[in-house]
């Protein structure tokens, strides 16, 4: 497994239970009026994160199991990866959600895997697709897991006063192991086109931009 990304058990309990956070937390959009203490709209960028190759499992689960099987999975996925295949962990563990396909509240669907350095076959359950082009509104989150919900409603609450139309789906990428209990990780909320490039107009600097498409792609891409 990518020495970056050493996943513990104890991590990857704390881990599921952010994950579940973020499922939770994506199926509730920001009220009208919120408030958020404490949150810099400055830190929100609107960004284009590049296709990659990703090796994923699709999870199908109660709520209340999520945590058990990211678990199960991460660990599974990255140990098929270094003995049946060359491709290369090349990148922070990701959650891909579609939050406007989801229809029983008490059940979860949900992408989970990892960029990986090439195209590689299929190792069942696992599987491999090249994830297309993604624009979204990105905000980066260090601190405790409680308040990832308060973080993916600010995403919200920021989309809809930039009048940004939201794809479906919602991304979350650990970038970095625990540390003092606290998280540390990429939230993304997936955009049209056309909002992002309206939004771009209005704010052309809206922060740095570059920090994790650079991370998804292939060294091969990124001139490394």
């Amino acid at each position: 497994m990518h020495q970056r990304y050493k996943l513990t058990r104890n991590f990857l309990a704390r881990l599921g239970a952010a994950l579940m956070l973020f499922v939770l937390s994506a199926q509730a959009p920001a009220k009208t009026g919120a408030a958020f203490p404490g949150i810099n709209t400055d830190k929100v960028a609107i960004k284009s994160v590049e296709p990659f190759h990703f090796f994923y499992t699709r999870i199908r689960t109660e709520k209340h199991n999520l945590a058990d099987k990211i678990k199960t999975k991460a660990m599974d996925m990255g140990a098929k990866l270094a003995k049946r295949s060359s491709a290369k962990i090349n990148g922070p563990l990701m959650l891909s959600y579609q939050s406007d396909t989801q229809q029983n509240t008490q059940q979860v669907t949900a992408d989970i895997g990892f960029p990986v350095s090439k195209r590689t076959k299929r190792l069942p359950p696992y599987k491999y697709r090249k994830a297309k082009a993604f624009d979204c509104a990105s905000l980066t989150f260090t601190g405790p897991p409680a308040e990832l919900e308060q973080q993916w409603r600010h995403l919200y609450r920021f989309a809809r006063e930039q009048q940004l139309s939201l794809n479906g789906e919602s991304r979350m990428l650990l970038l970095s192991g625990e540390e003092n209990g606290n998280i540390h990780v990429e939230l993304q909320l997936g955009i049209k086109a056309r909002a992002k490039a309206k939004a771009r107009q209005e704010n052309p600097n809206p922060g740095n931009n570059g920090s994790i498409t650079a991370r998804l792609l292939p060294e091969s891409t990124t001139g490394k």
